[in-house]
């Protein structure tokens, strides 16, 4: 053999040995990375993210907004900080409601507002201001559905309604309080 043909073979074999050392760096860091995480750790996390959902139309329809978002693989849940949704209905001004955390499910359906919960409406061409303060409500973003089982007050001008457990269709401008109902009128 020749010293090019020996050359030509030496550099073969660098590159084949290049090749395999690399592969199994790569290899030895994906494994570090998978034995390090631990079901109940995140895998990802965002700050300041928001989600838009449309409508039919193509119109916003609901917004997800979160301080911070924390992503778990076990079963696909994120827990939110600070988070922040917005509904638009069909008629007059949108639904805001904001809670100290929350937790948004694996398939997307359900967002757990927990905590102290806000929920405000402007007033507008078609409906009254109101604030309505509450605790831990599940929201069903793609219905514009809300219910909660715990007490609720609610406050429009000259008018409070207070009551245990509500379900909302914020698409329709509609809210139910479900017991123990009470209401005073101011003129």
């Amino acid at each position: 053999m020749n010293w090019r043909g020996l050359l030509l073979l030496s550099l073969l074999g660098l590159l084949a040995w290049g090749g395999w050392t690399l592969q199994e760096g790569i290899q030895q860091q994906s494994d570090v990375r998978q034995t390090r995480l631990r079901p109940h750790d995140p895998d990802y996390f965002m700050r300041d993210f928001t989600t838009l959902r449309l409508g039919p139309d193509g119109r916003p329809a609901s917004r997800l907004r979160a301080t911070a978002m924390r992503h778990y693989p076990a079963d696909g849940h994120a827990e939110l900080d600070a988070p922040r949704m917005q509904f638009h209905p069909a008629q007059g001004k949108p639904w805001r409601l904001r809670a100290d955390t929350g937790r948004l499910s694996g398939d997307h359906r359900q967002v757990d507002l927990r905590g102290r919960v806000l929920i405000e409406r402007e007033p507008g061409p078609v409906n009254r201001a109101l604030k309505i303060v509450t605790r831990d409500v599940v929201v069903y973003p793609e219905r514009d559905f809300a219910r909660s089982d715990a007490d609720i007050r609610i406050d429009s001008p000259g008018h409070v309604l207070q009551g245990t457990g509500f379900k909302a269709w914020l698409r329709h401008n509609k809210l139910e309080i479900l017991s123990n109902v009470r209401s005073r009128h101011d003129p």
